[in-house]
């Protein structure tokens, strides 16, 4: 009998071949299509990608002993792309870390760690649930049996509570899923600000990108950024612009980002994510109180010379110990998620997961929860404190009002008189200034928290005439009973009353 039927082109004899290999097509939760080449999570890209391109050529001249032109490459990407969108499942990707029904996943770069309440092994080929990217390293294989505590010896923070803190915000780094703090380190230059974070990098997110970011000019340009990382710092920051204070709030807590697509199309790319971002200043930079009620903040003083250990030799010591660290942050992960669903507060703030995960942690670690909880609030005081400190408006409302109880009028009034104020001060003429008199009010709604923190409650009146109100609630007037005094000398019948006023900072 005469077969009629056409011969297979190239295209169709790859794209028959893939379809009974191990090779899995799928899409992700933004509908990108993806390939999984070993039919699991170890090995997967993008299916229009330069490693998909790499890898199919590859495909081709070793298991069909042919090389396909650009066009037959470019078709059947094309076609797979189809495939998976369209009939493949849908595999959410989360880069680097996931923490689902079955514990958590921390992705090597091919195995993964799997932590549960039980334990923590690498898994040599992880379900389909990474998302990777060129810029990313491989992590090293975790070392059983290490210290946290021997992170310690490669930062320079001295205070114990504030070790508590950064120890613990490592550790819950490894945790995806909820909003983690931005953690501030800020401190004169020779304080080695810039080493911690790197070696956060290392520990949390390898990538050949270890350096740090500087300020991004536009938010798109940041959402790329973060999309790309699961843990990014930026690095040496002299400024806070107002807007990159607000998107760095929305990053830490969770939000949604876009961008628009290439330029032959109108579409939108949408990321949505969560991430652990760090930053550091000479001075503190951030004020906004929405970023600051986020924020952990660490102050570093200068290392002395006799400390200082050559660079090379520091980062070999580092990388001798890392898999030992490495390993000591899954010991911990494990009982910290055994101890996590057992952990009462009585008071919640801002960033309640975070509190409540670094107690376990840190009741996991060895440390006690309540002494985490006391560093943890004890730096939210200083974070006020940082704020005020850093804003001439503050400086000038606290030095008016340190005397007076209570003070109503206008926006002009006010700026009328904390002007001299300021001068005398010597923040008049400082950035953070303001020009006139509705900059003042913008000024003040974002220090309102910072204030009410020492006491000074600022309230505002949206009756027609717009008042402004401060209250210095440290301010006590006592008032005795009233008692009689008679006239030694004189006792005539008459009486007259005494008060008392303490005045209390």
């Amino acid at each position: 009998m005469k077969n009629n039927q056409a011969p297979k082109t190239t295209v169709d004899q790859i794209i028959a071949a893939l379809t009974e290999s191990a090779v899995k097509l799928f899409h992700d939760q933004y509908n990108e299509p993806y390939i999984a080449y070993d039919g699991n999570g170890s090995n997967v890209s993008k299916v229009h990608s330069n490693i998909a391109k790499l890898w199919l050529v590859h495909y081709c001249h070793t298991q069909l002993g042919k090389v396909p032109s650009t066009d037959a490459v470019n078709r059947v990407l094309d076609t797979l792309a189809a495939r998976a969108h369209f009939d493949g499942k849908q595999h959410a990707l989360e880069a680097r870390s996931v923490y689902n029904k079955e514990g958590l996943w921390y992705d090597l770069g091919g195995s993964a760690v799997h932590v549960t309440p039980e334990r923590w092994e690498v898994i040599e080929q992880p379900p389909i649930i990474f998302r990777r990217f060129s810029h990313q390293k491989p992590q090293v294989v975790p070392r059983r049996g290490g210290d946290l505590r021997a992170l310690l010896k490669y930062v320079n923070i001295t205070d114990e509570a504030e070790q508590l803190l950064f120890l613990v915000y490592v550790v819950a780094a490894f945790i995806p899923d909820y909003p983690h703090p931005l953690l501030i380190l800020h401190g004169i230059q020779g304080a080695g600000k810039t080493t911690p974070m790197m070696i956060m990098k290392d520990l949390i997110d390898p990538s050949s990108l270890r350096e740090g970011f500087s300020l991004p000019s536009k938010e798109s340009e940041f959402a790329q950024i973060a999309n790309h990382h699961y843990f990014l710092f930026f690095d040496n920051l002299s400024t806070m612009p107002e807007a990159f204070s607000d998107t760095l709030a929305r990053a830490v807590t969770g939000g949604s980002f876009s961008k628009r697509g290439l330029y032959t199309d109108d579409d939108d790319v949408i990321y949505r994510f969560q991430r652990t971002i760090a930053l550091n200043s000479i001075n503190q930079v951030v004020y906004k109180s929405d970023l600051l009620d986020r924020s952990i903040l660490i102050h570093l003083e200068r290392i002395s010379e006799d400390k200082r250990k050559p660079s090379q030799l520091f980062w070999a010591e580092f990388e001798h110990d890392l898999p030992d660290i490495l390993g000591a942050i899954f010991d911990v992960s494990v009982k910290a998620l055994a101890l996590r669903p057992n952990v009462k507060l009585d008071k919640a703030t801002r960033m309640a997961d975070f509190l409540h995960w670094g107690y376990a942690i840190a009741e996991a670690a060895g440390y006690s929860g309540k002494a985490f909880e006391q560093a943890y609030y004890a730096n939210i005081a200083t974070q006020h404190d940082e704020a005020i400190e850093a804003n001439p408006v503050a400086q000038a409302i606290m030095e008016f009002i340190k005397d007076q109880a209570t003070w109503t009028g206008t926006p002009s009034e006010l700026y009328a008189l904390l002007t001299p104020i300021a001068f005398k001060l010597g923040v008049s003429n400082s950035r953070g200034w303001p020009k006139d008199a509705p900059r003042l009010g913008r000024v003040l709604e974002i220090l309102t928290p910072n204030l009410a923190a020492k006491g000074i409650v600022l309230e505002r009146s949206r009756a027609q005439q717009r008042l402004i109100t401060i209250t210095n609630t440290t301010v006590v007037t006592v008032v005795t009973d009233v008692t009689p005094v008679i006239n030694a000398s004189d006792d005539d019948g008459t009486t007259a009353t005494t008060a008392q006023s303490e005045f209390k900072m």
